[in-house]
């Protein structure tokens, strides 16, 4: 993959994460709850989202 087209598959996973946290704060509007406690696997989803972006700002940053 080129420099060009990392950015641009990291901009569409932005996009994507943007409309998951709209979705998902509608989903949970009107006394409805749709998280890690009523569904386990978006739990174990958001904690592997957030362990890659991790590890990718790591790099990115030359952090460790």
């Amino acid at each position: 993959m080129t420099k060009q087209e990392v950015k641009t598959k990291l901009q569409e996973v932005y996009l994507i994460l943007q409309e998951c946290e709209i979705s998902i704060k509608e989903l949970n509007q009107d006394g409805h709850q749709f998280d890690f406690c009523t569904d386990a696997r978006l739990g174990d989803l958001v904690d592997n989202v957030a362990n890659r972006a991790l590890r990718i700002q790591n790099i990115v940053y030359q952090s460790k």
